[in-house]
Formats: structure tokens, C-alpha cells, sequence
């Protein structure tokens, strides 16, 4: 018999799965300084895990990227950067938070213009 597919399993291996892959840390290694920089403090001042940030960041990034940039695979291969996030963890992990600082500027320039209503 098999056992139940349950949401905490799912999270548990989800994280199993990510301490094997990275050891335990996000690679921030990848980014530019300055956004490691900010990924580390609001990890320390805000108790923001760095993965939930890390991630949401570059979600921010390809948002900010769009359609104006893509990269030529091949002859007709044209990939633009368009990533998909989904942030998995246990409620009260700050997962909203991380990504609404992150995606913050974006969203204010997005209500000045006009684009955005406030609820």
C-alpha cells in the first residue's frame, strides 16, 4: 500500500529535494554584488529566507525584462526571459512578503502610471 499524497509530504520532500541540490544555501554567488547585498539583508533585518528572495528577485528581474530582450538559440529559436515562480513553504515562512518587497518598485511605478488601482 502506498502511502497518501499529503501537503506536508510534498513540502518535506520539496525541501529534502533543495538542501541535496544546494547543500543547504541558495547559490547567491550568481547575482551582481549589490543583489546579493539586499538578498543577505533582509535575510538578517527581516528575517526573509533567502531562497523566498533570492527566487522572488528573479522573477522581478524577468518581469522587468519582458519581451524587450531574447536570445537567439538557434535559427529560429527565440527564447525571451520569462520565468514562472512559485514560492512552497509552510504559512508564516514570509513568502508574501519577500516577494512583495521584491516586485514593490514596479508595482508603485505601475499605480503612478495609472495601470494599477489600489484595492
Amino acid at each position: 500500500m502506498k502511502a497518501a499524497i499529503t501537503p506536508e509530504g510534498i513540502i518535506c520532500e520539496a525541501l529534502r529535494c533543495k538542501n541535496a541540490l544546494y547543500e543547504g544555501a541558495f547559490p547567491l554567488h550568481v547575482f551582481p554584488t549589490q543583489l546579493a547585498n539586499i538578498v543577505r539583508a533582509t535575510n538578517e533585518c527581516l528575517n526573509f529566507p533567502v531562497d523566498y528572495t533570492a527566487s522572488s528577485l528573479c522573477f522581478t528581474i524577468s518581469v522587468c525584462a519582458g519581451n524587450l530582450f531574447a536570445a537567439k538559440v538557434k535559427e529560429g529559436w527565440i527564447e525571451h526571459p520569462i520565468l514562472y515562480v512559485a514560492l512552497i513553504g509552510r504559512p508564516g515562512t514570509n513568502k508574501k512578503p519577500s516577494s512583495e518587497l521584491c516586485l514593490a518598485a514596479i508595482i508603485q511605478l505601475r499605480q503612478s502610471d495609472g495601470c494599477i488601482t489600489q484595492n
